[in-house]
């Protein structure tokens, strides 16, 4: 919870209730780690990142999705990016109409069919004006000097990325995918992790409030 959203809540104890609810940064949630298209840039020093809203999917899928994520940002906190998989992509720091529309357009399924895509079309671009009139109406973010202080990295740094021949943004994305050149879906499991072992049915116990086993 962040506090600053709920100041009154400030320095009260968490309600045993709420405790099941609270993921831990020290442990696997699910069984596998992967990113689910979160990613600006990684490096030693920090992990740019963008949340992403839910998605109209398959039930459990959804919150399987979000707690691999969870446990993509975890293990990058706790043991850093040396034994990361690849993000789902690397955005474009600076987004232009064209990525905007691809945004939205693979927002629906990198390998949707194209009858499927053409269907979805007239929601496609009402979520594009939407994200581009939320891009032309806000400003790139001032952050304080001991943020930027802290957030140096070395320019040699091995996992400086995307750097090289790393694809940025959906469209270089979607054709190195084509051409076997980034992998996809790329994913880890979490030795560590005991419970269920199929990240959906794992999803179906947290909505049941059924705390997964280790």
């Amino acid at each position: 919870m962040d506090e600053r959203i709920f100041p009154l809540e400030i320095g009260r104890p968490i309600p045993e209730w709420n405790l099941r609810h609270r993921l831990p940064i020290d442990k696997p949630v699910s069984p596998e780690c992967k990113d689910t298209g979160t990613i600006f840039r990684i490096n030693s020093t920090y992990m740019d990142v963008t949340d992403q809203p839910f998605k109209d999917r398959q039930e459990g899928t959804c919150l399987a999705d979000l707690l691999s994520q969870w446990n993509y940002w975890c293990w990058y906190m706790n043991h850093g990016p040396a034994d990361l998989p690849k993000p789902l992509l690397f955005f474009k720091e600076k987004e232009n109409p064209l990525e905007s529309f691809l945004f939205c357009l693979y927002g629906f399924g990198m390998r949707a069919s194209a009858a499927y895509r053409i269907s979805m079309m007239p929601f496609i671009l009402l979520m594009t004006s939407h994200r581009l009139m939320a891009l032309w109406t806000c400003r790139d973010p001032i952050w304080p000097d001991a943020v930027n202080k802290v957030s140096v990295f070395e320019p040699d740094d091995p996992f400086n990325e995307p750097s090289g021949s790393t694809p940025i943004g959906w469209a270089e994305t979607a054709h190195a995918l084509d051409r076997n050149e980034y992998p996809e879906g790329d994913k880890k499991d979490m030795q560590s992790w005991s419970g269920e072992t199929d990240p959906a049915a794992n999803a179906l116990l947290w909505e049941k409030d059924i705390p997964p086993k280790h």
